[in-house]
């Protein structure tokens, strides 16, 4: 079923407004505005925040891809077979510092975060934070995030264009799934941009009583990582550094990020204290702005929400339909609709916002930007793992890997005699004569033909060039097995037909 993009404007009686406020509960905290956790000036300025200047559709340029292997995230989890196999075959291939030893392995499977309820993760004698947003002022944007191999895919796979062509490395063979698994220890540690943080506040949380619209019920104080956290009468959390990703947030990344650049990045969607991190691939919305107060009260009814930030000069309601990679599913992708309520100001640029239907039942966790990775693994050359995987990678899918390919945006594929990624053209004859060893009175015959072939393609004159090209090919027979070897015989004739094809 198609789902529905559209941006629908409703009058704005601010008058009526503010005599309307009474009728409607108010959060007096405003936890419903993004706080410095959640400010989505973490992933960059530049930001556009006002509403109707967002697209209500995008869809990723660079599309993310599923590893080879099925990403788990429980903290039991040890590395995949085919991640080991991938490791001890490239030891077994490369040399020198370019392997990767069993405690760069280990390392890596050992990073994966154990809760992203504390940050913390449970590998024996150390104590590093997966997810620690510093909110102080002045604090770095991009920070060190250790995902271990049951996340790192997601970065590799944001970051990385997807491996699909066997290379040969040393003396034997790695295939594209083996060179997608080295990518995944490459960015077992990445530096990335967070906002959100991970509460894990789930209608499974026995410390929770919460409602069916995902509302905590019971005011009260509860312990998360290891810090008690205060929650208000409305079901909000008061503590600034423990929230869920913002409403407002979220619509202003997917808008920016995805809906205006094209660029993926990460929702955290489990709602437990396990990650279950999922590269977003486009979106879909309906979304009513301009709205006061009793515009919003049908749609009220139907996103289960009745918490207005008193300080916002108009509201909107959305319904935004996000898909995303999911390699688990059987079709490798998965959909999910979430309903909200944004805030905004006089100008119309978005405050901050309040989940729907669900609250904070299903609201991701965080949103996660991955921007390179971090730092080498003691005896792994992030350098030779990149370099082969930019052989293996071919985005434009003519069988060319992009580390070598001449023409990286265009398709090669059947007109591309000398394997270079471009398609054969007569302009180009020339110098492939010149390249073949050729007796200098082979070479001057050739490149009379092929000098004419282009002399009648620049004036337009298609098909005297195609005769031209025929009449290279047949001096070309004429010596095959002679003066011109059975193999470059064979490139030059193959590179004239497509060069008339291409004509």
């Amino acid at each position: 079923m198609e789902v529905p993009v559209t941006r629908r404007r409703s009058a704005l009686h601010r008058p009526a407004a503010l005599l309307a406020l009474a009728l409607v509960p108010l959060h007096a905290a405003q936890a419903d505005a993004w706080n410095p956790t959640n400010d989505p000036s973490r992933f960059g300025g530049g930001l556009v925040y006002g509403i109707a200047s967002l697209p209500v559709s995008g869809d990723v340029t660079a599309t993310p891809w599923s590893p080879g292997y099925l990403p788990v995230y429980e903290r039991w989890a040890v590395a995949p077979d085919a991640i080991r196999e991938s490791a001890d075959c490239w030891s077994a291939l490369a040399s020198g510092s370019a392997a990767i030893d069993e405690a760069a392995l280990s390392q890596a499977v050992d990073a994966c975060p154990a809760s992203a309820a504390s940050g913390e993760r449970e590998d024996a004698g150390e104590d590093e934070p997966f997810f620690q947003v510093d909110t102080s002022e002045g604090a770095a944007t991009e920070q060190r995030f250790t995902m271990g191999l049951c996340h790192a895919w997601v970065a590799a796979s944001i970051l990385e264009p997807e491996p699909r062509l066997e290379v040969n490395v040393g003396g034997g063979t790695l295939s594209a799934d083996q060179i997608g698994d080295l990518l995944a220890i490459a960015y077992s540690t990445t530096l990335g941009r967070a906002a959100g943080s991970a509460c894990s506040i789930g209608e499974g949380d026995d410390t929770l009583t919460i409602d069916e619209d995902g509302f905590i019920q019971e005011p009260m104080s509860y312990a998360v990582g290891g810090s008690a956290l205060t929650i208000d009468e409305d079901g909000f959390i008061v503590d600034p550094t423990c929230y869920d990703g913002n409403a407002g947030t979220f619509h202003v990344l997917l808008g920016n990020l995805v809906g205006l650049e094209g660029r993926a990045f990460a929702l955290d969607l489990s709602t437990a204290a396990s990650l279950e991190l999922a590269p977003v691939l486009g979106y879909r919305q309906v979304v009513e702005d301009g709205l006061d107060i009793p515009a919003l009260e049908g749609l009220l009814d139907r996103a289960g929400w009745s918490l207005l930030d008193h300080d916002a000069d108009s509201f909107a309601w959305v319904e935004s339909t996000v898909t995303f990679l999911a390699p688990a599913d059987e079709d490798g992708t998965s959909t999910r609709t979430w309903t909200y309520v944004l805030e905004l100001d006089a100008s119309g640029a978005i405050t901050g916002g309040t989940w729907g239907s669900g609250g904070l039942a299903t609201a991701p966790d965080f949103f996660l930007l991955p921007v390179a990775a971090a730092a080498a693994i003691d005896g792994l050359d992030l350098e030779a793992i990149a370099t082969v995987a930019a052989l293996a990678a071919d985005q434009d899918d003519d069988g060319v890997g992009d580390g070598v390919d001449a023409c990286p945006g265009e398709s090669g594929a059947g007109l591309d005699a000398d394997a270079d990624g471009c398609v054969d053209t007569v302009w180009d004859l020339p110098a492939l004569v010149s390249s073949v060893a050729l007796a200098s009175g082979t070479a001057t015959s050739l490149l009379a033909s092929a000098d004419a072939a282009v002399a009648s393609a620049e004036r337009g004159d298609s098909r005297a060039a195609a005769n031209q090209l025929a009449a290279f090919s047949s001096k070309v027979g004429a010596q095959r097995g002679k003066k011109i070897t059975e193999v470059d015989a064979a490139l030059l004739v193959a590179f004239a037909a497509n060069a008339a094809r291409s004509l």
